[in-house]
């Protein structure tokens, strides 16, 4: 961008507080003046370099260069100083009025429902789970908004009625259920991670975009979204981890709170293949094992794959070694529940091991993971986003075959800076060469002042993907 000017004109009489975020924020030049009985600022920026796109980068809001206004007070025909959006508490003012008429009864069809749902339920946390769980089932999420719609949730009793809604109508008849079960229930706006603002720092309606449900149970808040039919009772959707949550109390009342992230224990994929050198190749059986974030999004997978393109998911899911692998089958999912899937298939890889004489040779390094994934440091400016904070293990075993014993086995090797790292492992345990790859990760974003570090973890990662196991004829 060669020039660029934004002009805001506003009454003399009306102050517009403004901030300014983005990547080349400080190119922008700022200036003030009073016309004709106006006041207007100008924004103007030269020489803004071109950015380009990443498919693994945040919502524009994160990088892209604007300007945030907002109404901080005016006065009125009195010559009376108005509050409007001068802090968090006018905000909330804000907020307030959208739901301060909302659910004022609960009608017996929704309180039959209630009791129904609560009755067999031992203690507050079932309550809250057997009616979170049926809001999931029943109540179809729909996004439609219009005018005011936008902002104001619809009456709980008519989104029973519907069973579809948006986010707000999620909230709206999660909080009246659970309240009218007996659990403590607030209505809560948040910003989910496609923005990058705090509620203290841009107190205007652009700060949050979704709405969910907060329960207190025994001292802990737990954040319910209705709109995620897959997400797990106690964990946070994936889209708000580390979000700030205002929740409403009252009229006066409420609380700033910051949603949990998950640690990387919870968020755990498990990939174990065994491995036997048959005559025509390599045969072999998986099992995979998902929890946390990894099983809300497979268990999400699954249900909205038609089964005519099940098998194809199965092959993309299950692909290794090289493009000539065959899944040969592949059982049904084991759902133990939504925090757990597990997953099991037969296959072969023909041409994959190679024989040299008395000699075979073959690396154990199904997956080259990260292979391609350097980040262009320090061209590029835009921070990168991750999914949940996670553990990844694939664990490899290939028999010996009668005859044959370990002539070489690579040298494992760990790597872990401040950012990132991975365990390479190589074992012998009777009969059995055992490779076991560990990648760990405890960041949402990576910004561009850990990117040096990260392209380190690699550095020493991808010679590793080349090491191969040589076996010989005793």
């Amino acid at each position: 961008v060669l020039n660029s000017e934004l002009k805001i004109s506003f009454p003399k009489d009306m102050n517009v507080k403004y901030i300014i975020r983005g990547n080349g924020k400080e190119k922008v030049i700022f200036k003030e003046e009073t016309k004709r009985g106006e006041r207007i600022y100008t924004f103007t920026a030269t020489d803004l370099p071109d950015e380009r796109r990443y498919a693994d980068a945040p919502a524009h809001a994160w990088f892209a260069l604007h300007v945030i206004f907002f109404i901080e007070n005016y006065k009125n025909e009195k010559g009376e100083t108005v509050r409007y959006l001068g802090g968090l508490d006018d905000l909330y003012r804000l907020n307030y009025g959208f739901i301060k008429e909302l659910n004022k009864e609960t009608k017996p069809v929704l309180k039959q429902l209630v009791d129904s749902l609560t009755k067999n339920a031992p203690t507050q946390e079932q309550k809250a789970r057997n009616i979170y769980r049926w809001v999931q089932e029943n109540v179809k999420y729909v996004a439609f908004e219009e005018g005011m719609e936008g902002f104001i949730p619809r009456d709980a009793n008519l989104v029973c009625t519907r069973r579809f809604g948006d986010c707000k109508d999620m909230a709206s008849i999660l909080t009246l259920m659970l309240n009218t079960a007996g659990v403590p229930a607030y209505y809560t706006w948040i910003g989910t991670r496609h923005l990058p603002y705090r509620y203290e720092e841009v107190p205007t309606p652009i700060v949050d975009n979704h709405m969910i449900c907060t329960i207190l149970l025994d001292g802990k808040y737990i954040f319910l979204d209705g709109t995620d039919a897959t997400c797990v009772f106690g964990t946070p959707s994936q889209g708000i981890q580390g979000k700030e949550a205002l929740l409403s109390i009252d009229e006066k009342n409420y609380k700033v709170l910051t949603v949990p992230v998950p640690e990387k224990s919870v968020n755990t994929f498990t990939d174990s293949t065994f491995l036997e050198i048959g005559a025509d190749g390599l045969i072999g059986r998986i099992s995979q094992d998902y929890r946390g974030y990894y099983a809300m999004g497979l268990n999400a997978s699954l249900t909205y794959t038609l089964e005519t393109n099940r098998e194809r998911m199965m092959r993309t899911m299950f692909g290794r070694g090289s493009n000539k692998f065959n899944l040969v089958k592949f059982d049904e999912p084991r759902k133990h529940d939504f925090s757990r899937i597990s997953l099991s298939g037969e296959f072969m890889l023909p041409d994959y091991a190679r024989k040299a004489g008395n000699d075979i040779f073959i690396n154990l390094n199904l997956f080259k993971h990260y292979l391609g994934e350097e980040i262009d440091f320090p061209k590029r400016k835009m921070p990168i986003e991750l999914d949940f904070h996670f553990v990844r293990n694939y664990v490899t075993v290939l028999k010996i075959p009668a005859g044959y014993k370990v002539a070489y086995l690579p040298e494992s090797k760990s790597f872990y800076n401040k950012i990132w790292g991975f365990d390479i492992k190589y074992e012998q345990k009777g009969d059995a060469i055992i490779l076991t790859q560990s990648f760990t990760n405890e960041h949402l974003l990576l910004t561009p002042d850990q990117f040096q570090e990260w392209n380190k973890v690699l550095e020493s990662l991808f010679p590793l993907y080349k090491e191969s196991v040589n076996l010989t004829k005793i």
